[in-house]
């Protein structure tokens, strides 16, 4: 079944999660060995890319012809409680490889019972008194967990085919395998009678709500594994499963250094006032239509016992003799209780319950020296945590100020990257100023080659104006000598010119001027 549930997931995984997984990896966990092959249950849990927990859980029968409602009934009534919140979400119903498979999503949480095996693991606990918030605690959640259990579907239309009903069916099969004496079938008789007569409501009720069962996760309550959940009208059955295994699990732990089962019964409901105002709460809020009493109460935990017996007849290829005869006997002194007959409660502690408590008072003393060894050590431990708080103390300073200095760097290294970015600005401002540089000494260099051909040509200039005014000069003196010439020739020729006519002075003058 795997591989093909495999490729189914590879398929449809995106129907159920947005991000599909690199790898799935399984682990497939079967029902305990004893149970009926036809009521045997397989549960897959299935990881996603190496991770510690599931995504999905799978669940199938053993074999082709197994109870398939119970795979059919659960995923039917996850899909009521969806909105509630307390229980897995439903994903898909389908057929693979002939077998009808379900996928529900992994619900998180620890259940109450590996709750308290490890807070009895953990702490060396001589009372249950030591532990009664704690348990108080759970009971009080429990009865809301179930309030919200059995309010979908209220008063709907219920089968009567659960294992209670065929208990009351069978109740004289069970008598003759309980060996109950005559007076005691009468009056459970007479039970049975009173509770049918009694106007009762349907509900959905789990049939299997053992601590076992209910998860915590910090401080909520959920519940998980519907496989017997029903419409009934056999409400009790929850609550009163409950408080039979949680009672059970606490004797089992050796919490109480009870020599049997029976003796850790009678002082759990009966004997202890703590224990009795704790499940006459639990009862008042749990339990419709009836208010706790001593008579009441039994009644009720005799028809839970004979079903249970029943409900072991159904699913597994054998009864164990020590579970009937403990039945029987828990029945028994239920009825002795309502009697209000003396009890000796050492009667129910044979020769081998006594062995088996000697052996734990011998194992408890042993504890107890290791505890005194491991309250040494977890002084030590306690010193070592405050020295490792003052060194994390410092390392906290530490990294505060490499925290800074990371800081500092960060800003300093800011402040550079805007210097270089200048820098780089001014470098290119730089070289356009050196071009401009260049082409100014390159211009600056034409403009003095310029000037020098200005000025030879400014001295050609000269010099030909220095030329000129010689010329002139020359032209001047010899102007002058032609002038004095002109003044001695008139002089001496005045008389001449005179006694010239007239046009020959005009040429004597030309002949002058053009010299």
């Amino acid at each position: 079944m795997i591989p093909q549930i495999k490729d189914y997931l590879d398929v449809n995984w995106d129907r159920f999660f947005d991000t599909k997984p690199v790898n799935l990896q399984m682990l497939l966990i079967s029902n305990p060995q004893g149970k009926k092959i036809t009521h045997g249950k397989c549960t897959l849990l299935i990881f996603k890319n190496n991770e510690s927990q599931p995504s999905i859980v799978s669940k199938f029968m053993r074999t082709r012809d197994g109870e398939v409602g119970k795979i059919t009934q659960e995923n039917r009534f996850l899909h009521v409680l969806k909105e509630c919140a307390i229980s897995p979400d439903p994903l898909d119903l389908v057929e693979i490889n002939g077998r009808i498979v379900a996928f529900e999503q992994y619900r998180n949480g620890t259940s109450l019972k590996k709750v308290m095996q490890k807070k009895v693991n953990k702490l060396s606990i001589s009372s249950i008194d030591e532990i009664l918030d704690d348990i108080s605690d759970d009971f009080e959640k429990t009865a809301v967990l179930l309030k919200v259990l059995n309010s979908p579907l209220r008063d709907s239309e219920c089968t009567n085919n659960s294992y209670f009903d065929r208990a009351i069916k069978e109740v004289n099969a069970l008598y003759e395998l309980l060996d109950l004496s005559n007076v005691h079938i009468k009056q459970i008789n007479t039970i049975i009678e009173s509770y049918n007569e009694k106007e009762k409501s349907s509900k959905l009720v789990h049939f299997d709500f053992t601590p076992s069962n209910i998860l915590k996760d910090n401080n909520s309550f959920s519940l998980i594994d519907f496989e017997f959940s029903n419409l009934s009208k056999h409400g009790f059955l929850d609550p009163y499963r409950y408080i039979f295994y949680y009672s059970y699990m606490l004797y089992e732990l050796g919490i109480c250094n009870y020599q049997s089962y029976e003796e850790n019964f009678y002082d759990f409901f009966k004997k202890n006032e703590k224990f009795n105002k704790l499940i006459e709460g639990f009862f008042n809020k749990t339990i419709d239509g009836d208010k706790y009493c001593d008579k009441i109460f039994f009644e009720y935990m005799i028809l839970f016992l004979l079903s249970n017996v029943q409900l072991q007849i159904d699913e597994t290829n054998f009864i164990d003799k020590k579970f009937i005869e403990q039945s029987s006997n828990l029945i028994n002194l239920s009825l002795n209780i309502i009697n209000n007959v003396d009890i000796n409660i050492n009667s129910y502690n044979n020769s081998s319950s006594s062995e088996q408590y000697n052996e734990l008072t011998r194992y408890k003393s042993v504890i107890k020296e290791k505890d005194k060894q491991l309250d040494h050590n977890i002084s030590y431990i306690a010193e070592c945590h405050q020295a490792i708080k003052e060194k994390d103390s410092q390392l906290e300073k530490n990294v505060e100020y490499i925290s800074e200095c990371h800081q500092a760097i960060k800003e300093k290294d800011s402040q550079l990257e805007k210097n270089i970015d200048y820098i780089s600005k001014c470098h290119k401002v730089i070289e356009e100023k050196d071009n401009q540089l260049k082409d100014n000494v390159k211009y600056i260099a034409e403009c003095h080659q310029t000037i020098k051909e200005k000025e030879n040509q400014l001295e050609a200039n000269l010099n030909y104006i220095a030329n000129c005014h010689q010329e002139i000069a020359i032209q001047n003196d010899q102007l002058h000598k032609l002038e004095l010439e002109l003044q001695f020739y008139k002089k001496s020729r005045v008389q001449q010119v005179q006694n010239t006519t007239k046009n020959e002075l005009i040429k004597i003058v030309k002949k002058i001027r053009k010299r």
